[in-house]
């Protein structure tokens, strides 16, 4: 099955997203990420999420970001009803003033919480003023400097 790339409304996107995450809630701890099929459907979603928050009216300060895909690095799940997103988004643009830890890659943190069979996002946050080494998975356990909430 391969990604349906149409859906534009955020609402549409994030119930994609939900459809994609919903089973993940069933157990706690760390999900394997290998072991999951819709990993790149989540990863692009994810991306697309990202883009109608860029694109919307709400964002006043006019962020010129474009994301590809937000790679899976860690997900756990917390008390069957908390889902938290570790990734590394993939940029297709950036503004011109932003850096990155290298070349069109930035850390990704998300939160989620599934309640009343509905997925809402808590927190969506990105970009290290630090610049920490995304190549080095212990970032997840370290302190980020972020620089963007949405």
């Amino acid at each position: 099955m391969g990604v349906k790339r149409e859906l534009k409304e955020p609402e549409d996107i994030l119930l994609k997203v939900s459809e994609i995450m919903k089973p993940l809630f069933k157990n706690n701890g760390v999900v394997n990420i290998d072991q999951l099929k819709s990993r790149n459907e989540l990863e692009y979603f994810l991306a697309q999420l990202m883009n109608t928050k860029f694109t919307s009216n709400k964002n006043k300060q006019g962020w010129n970001f474009g994301a590809d895909e937000v790679i899976a690095i860690q997900i756990k799940i917390e008390k069957n009803n908390e889902l938290k997103y570790f990734g590394k988004i993939k940029w297709i643009s950036t503004p011109k003033n932003h850096q990155c830890y290298k070349s069109y890659l930035d850390p990704f943190y998300g939160v989620f919480k599934y309640e009343n069979n509905k997925i809402k996002i808590q927190e969506f946050v990105f970009g290290d003023y630090d610049r920490t080494d995304l190549d080095n998975e212990n970032w997840i356990n370290a302190e980020i400097n972020w620089m963007y909430d949405l």
